[in-house]
């Protein structure tokens, strides 16, 4: 039996009407600025209003509510017309103003007279009428993560000033940054680097996000020490426990209290110290680099502020020079130093992580020139050093997860892979161009590697500060290459 075609739905019943323009309402609308400009004012003093406006039925038996053309009719009320023609349309079943809303954000935008800002207050509006962001994203047409960075751009006042100052600006950019409200410092930064340096974005985002989890544990600590009364004098990015000397080491009697003994050369605890007036916290290892160091973690250390003054005294054992103590902290200032580097370092790997994940495996992937030449140029690198591509890298390019780097005592990353690729689980092509990838993204200073930033460009991926740096270490280990092909300097790079 042949099934009826369901009938299409009706269209809503048009019809020209005459009206004074200036006796017509206004309800919300798309645009925050609808006001006309000269132009238009002019042309509709001398031509009239070409395309007329669209109405809608009002409260009352004779009025109407302005749909289309707001900026229409205020230029026919600037202009001192008393009459134009619009088009009056029936409501449609649905909640009139949610729908214009939608209509009007649709309209608007494929006409690209929507700001950011204009677009995201449109997306905030409709969420008063009940509707989720899938519901608006189904309306509008949008994808629904981009509805949501709108949402979060309206409840931050610097993401919104972003956006209005920025009409340009990625708009999951600056929902990223909206993330960051509670944290002005960390937030100003991305700002910055959004407006003046987008290359980094993702690498400074991956940093963001550690400092955020940084100033979380140290205001946790911070929070615990003020409810037992303890002040905190400083934070130190460094383990310094055994070397505190206050802020100089010259001048300063403050210590720490494993190198203090009472007036009867009893250990000082934080327990038994705490009646002192001298008692305090600084917090040590303040830095992203010991956020999972189990061994070494973030804490506070307890010190006597003036050791001297309270009655105790040194211990033998943690006598000092003050030129032993000034070398000891240059040293642990240089270590902070390599560390802070290396996590900027490690937040760029991470963001380019992302982006070649998502590169991988989203879509088809057709192979071209590039990847042809990126495997050709993996293959020399690996036997030039007798090296092949991490499994543990290829994991987690394919799949988007952090894999444990392969050991000789446990393989299970590169069982997972081997058997992915017999299974057909994972693309062939895929398998082998994550391969590549991966032997230069764990060998960055390989001469070959100038062919996989090559490569990273021509893909559409853009090289931060950081990756740049990379290559010019690359460059110049291709320019060393002996005429055999082998690089006596590789090793220093590492």
């Amino acid at each position: 039996m042949a099934t009826k075609t369901p009938p299409a739905p009706t269209p809503p019943a048009l019809q020209l009407v005459q009206v004074n323009p200036a006796a017509l309402l206004f309800r919300d609308q798309a645009r925050e600025d609808a006001t006309p400009d000269e132009g238009l004012i002019a042309s509709i003093r001398q031509h009239g209003i070409l395309q007329p406006p669209i109405v809608g039925p009002g409260p009352k038996e004779g009025t109407y509510y302005v749909l289309f053309g707001h900026r229409r009719v205020g230029g026919a009320i600037a202009a001192g017309l008393e009459q134009i023609t619009v088009i009056l349309r029936e409501e449609a079943p649905l909640d009139a103003e949610a729908l214009t809303l939608e209509e009007q954000l649709v309209e608007n935008e494929r006409r690209k007279q929507l700001t950011s800002k204009d677009l995201a207050a449109g997306f905030s509006k409709l969420t008063l009428f009940g509707l989720r962001p899938e519901d608006i994203a189904a309306s509008v047409g949008d994808k629904p993560e981009r509805v949501r960075a709108g949402l979060k751009i309206v409840q931050s006042p610097n993401a919104s000033e972003l956006v209005e100052a920025n009409p340009i600006i990625d708009f999951e950019q600056a929902a990223i940054i909206a993330d960051f409200e509670d944290h002005p410092k960390i937030q100003k930064k991305l700002i910055e680097t959004a407006t003046e340096r987008p290359e980094n974005f993702p690498r400074d985002v991956e940093q963001a996000r550690a400092d955020r989890r940084l100033r979380d544990v140290v205001d946790s600590i911070r929070a615990a020490l003020a409810e037992r009364g303890v002040p905190v004098l400083q934070e130190v990015t460094y383990s310094t426990a055994s070397y505190w000397t206050g802020t100089s080491s010259k001048v300063s009697t403050g210590a720490p209290l494993n190198a203090l003994a009472d007036a009867d050369g009893n250990d000082l605890t934080p327990e038994s110290h705490q009646l002192c007036d001298g008692h305090a916290a600084v917090i040590q290892r303040v830095s992203t680099w010991y956020l999972d160091n189990e061994a070494q973690p973030i804490e506070p250390f307890y010190v006597c502020t003036n050791w001297e003054g309270f009655g105790h005294q040194k211990r033998a054992a943690a006598e000092r020079t003050p030129e032993q103590l000034e070398q000891e902290a240059e040293r642990q200032r240089a270590i902070q130093e390599a560390a802070a580097r290396q996590a900027v370092i490690d937040a760029n790997t991470s963001a380019r992580h992302a982006w070649l994940h998502g590169y991988l495996t989203t879509g088809r992937l057709r192979p071209t020139a590039s990847h042809f030449d990126l495997i050709a140029a993996a293959i020399a690198a690996s036997i030039d050093f007798t090296d092949r591509a991490p499994a543990h890298v290829v994991m987690s390019l394919l799949t988007g997860t952090d894999w444990p780097r392969v050991t000789w005592q446990d393989d299970s990353t590169a069982d997972a892979l081997v058997a992915g690729i017999r299974d057909g689980s994972l693309a062939a092509l895929r398998v082998i161009v994550a391969d590549a990838v991966a032997l230069f993204e764990d060998h960055l200073h390989y001469p070959d590697a100038v062919r996989y930033f090559a490569a990273l460009e021509s893909w559409g991926y853009t090289l931060t500060d950081t990756d740049r740096e990379h290559l010019a270490k690359a460059t110049a280990a291709a320019m060393r290459r002996e005429p055999d092909g082998t690089d006596d300097e590789a090793e220093d790079d590492e």
